[in-house]
């Protein structure tokens, strides 16, 4: 059934694919080393997150899950503020398209936070999910990667991605920090949380795409020219000479 149909939207998760969903989940945190097993009585005075699962149909077939943690904000702090394109700049990657004819591509970041490593001044323990070899010992994690659900998280992965970019070159515009641009390479990248819209030339697009991919797992598409169309952020552009719509 499809997803939008009601037959979709009453189908249930069973215990198997729950089992099997959430196992795949625990490989992919094993995997990205996003914990350590350690003991709580070794971090006195370091409060311990609780962890919880979001489960969800993807389709008929396949069921996703998502360990987060449950941290919760007490009052507001622009200590983790991270920041989103303001409408203006979103567009603005259309604009640079039409105006110096270059090419466009559009990128994801596969599990953005867990790439990202945990600051330097921060230590984060998190109780694991029974499921967890760590449960079971009675041990907890310590979080050597961030984890979806932690309220730094957002903020780590921003500043993880800039550190990548600015390694290569690119630089923050001063007016949008979601705004990255190489003038030699003739580069122009929107950050859009693990969203990326960027515009230049081919040899140029595919170059940072494939170095960024030695640090990143990225689903891209692209690039694009003139009488292509696409989707980011859930709307459909279409390249046309004189701009994206």
């Amino acid at each position: 059934p499809h997803e939008n149909t009601l037959e979709f939207l009453n189908l249930g998760i069973d215990e198997d694919e729950l089992t099997l969903s959430r196992q795949a989940e625990l490989d992919q945190l094993d995997k990205f080393q996003v914990f350590e097993e350690v003991s709580a009585e070794d971090y006195p005075g370091v409060k311990v997150i609780g962890t919880t699962w979001v489960d969800r149909r993807i389709s008929s077939s396949l069921v996703k899950s998502r360990l987060c943690a449950q941290e919760f904000a007490t009052k507001k702090s622009l200590q983790y503020y991270s920041a989103t394109p303001s409408t203006a700049y979103i567009r603005i990657i259309g604009f640079l398209i039409a105006r110096y004819n270059l090419d466009s591509m559009i990128a994801d970041v596969s599990g953005a936070f867990l790439h990202t490593p945990t600051p330097a001044d921060m230590t984060l323990l998190v109780r694991p999910p029974p499921e967890s070899r760590a449960a079971r010992c009675g041990l907890v994690w310590r979080l050597t990667k961030m984890l979806y659900g932690l309220r730094s998280s957002p903020q780590a992965w921003q500043d993880h991605l800039h550190t990548l970019l600015s390694a290569r070159g690119y630089e923050r515009s001063r007016h949008e920090p979601c705004l990255y641009f190489h003038l030699e390479h003739r580069v122009y990248i929107l950050t859009y949380v693990d969203d990326l819209h960027a515009c230049g030339p081919r040899e140029q697009l595919l170059a940072i795409v494939n170095e960024l991919s030695a640090h990143l797992i990225i689903k891209a598409s692209g690039p694009f020219v003139c009488g292509d169309s696409y989707t980011f952020l859930r709307q459909s552009r279409l390249v046309r000479e004189d701009g994206v719509y």
